[in-house]
């Protein structure tokens, strides 16, 4: 499991706070360019952040049930099938994460949002 503790992401917070606070100073003009990527970037990151930790808990909770239980493998069948698959893409996406360390550039990676989100939805659905 990737976690981000309390202290970085209250840190994230912060400079997304000061970010939107430089975009709305009426000196911005010269380096507002800067500022929109900044502001980009980290909503970014904190979308990813949020996400990925939402995406986590559910994946964790509903592992231990399609993949640790046989009991559960057998009686599911197919649903079984379609979460080893989303399992594994989960699985793709921590090592992604234990061997990208800085955060920035493992949020910025190409697809990563999209694979969160569709993730989010496969987990939903596997728990209904």
């Amino acid at each position: 499991m990737l976690a981000f503790n309390d202290d970085s992401f209250n840190i994230l917070e912060e400079q997304m706070l000061q970010a939107y606070n430089f975009n709305n100073n009426r000196f911005k003009d010269f380096l507002e360019d800067k500022i929109n990527l900044w502001v980009l970037l980290l909503n970014l990151m904190n979308d990813v952040i949020v996400m990925l930790r939402q995406t986590q808990n559910k994946w964790s909770f509903l592992e231990k049930m399609f993949v640790q239980s046989a009991e559960v493998k057998k009686e599911l069948g197919v649903k079984a099938e379609e979460f080893a698959t989303y399992d594994e893409m989960m699985k793709g996406v921590l090592k992604l994460g234990m061997n990208t360390p800085n955060v920035r550039q493992f949020c910025k990676t190409d697809g990563l949002k999209n694979k969160l989100k569709t993730l989010e939805k496969a987990f939903e659905d596997a728990e209904d």
